[in-house]
């Protein structure tokens, strides 16, 4: 499942805090990998990333094979298809209970790798990067969320199991 949802926004947000709440049943399976909500800027990208790297970027919750958290970006400074991954500080998340995931995205000052990434799971900070470079675009802002939950399927294999869900909360995004 995905969507882009682009609320009004000041026409330049630069920045912004998502926070919502996950809950994965006591039997999911992680495979190979998969994708929890999001921020972008710019144009919506596709599962893919971004066609044309410059038109925008994201940072999107992620879970590894065996249920490790992280966040993968894709910005205008990088044309890999696979986006950067960086894992969080804490353990595989908890299944058969509710988690509370916050995301916070600083935009970069353009030529400057001065924006910021925040990531806190249950309240308690899990990753903090000081040095990231979103855009050099000074055009690009916030533009909303990437309601993203799907398997990593571009791998052979790596597809999700027959049965499976999970439930997420109502999105609240704050910006400035």
């Amino acid at each position: 499942m995905g969507f882009a949802w682009q609320p009004e926004l000041p026409a330049k947000a630069t920045s912004a805090c998502l926070t919502y709440k996950v809950w994965l049943p006591k039997a999911f399976k992680f495979a190979k990998g998969g994708t929890l909500p999001g921020l972008f800027g710019g144009a919506a990208p596709g599962v893919d990333g971004f066609d044309d790297p410059s038109e925008g970027f994201s940072a999107n919750m992620v879970w590894e094979d065996r249920g490790m958290p992280g966040l993968r970006t894709y910005d205008t400074t990088n044309s890999s298809r696979r986006g950067r991954r960086v894992s969080l500080d804490t353990h595989a998340l908890p299944l058969g209970q509710w988690i509370k995931v916050s995301q916070e995205l600083i935009l970069n000052t353009p030529g400057q790798s001065d924006g910021m990434s925040r990531v806190w799971i249950d309240d308690e900070l899990k990753l903090e990067n000081m040095s990231v470079v979103f855009s050099n675009n000074k055009k690009l802002s916030i533009s909303g969320v990437l309601g993203d939950i799907y398997y990593d399927g571009r791998w052979k294999n790596n597809g999700s199991p027959k049965d499976t869900f999970l439930r997420t909360t109502p999105f609240v995004l704050n910006w400035k």
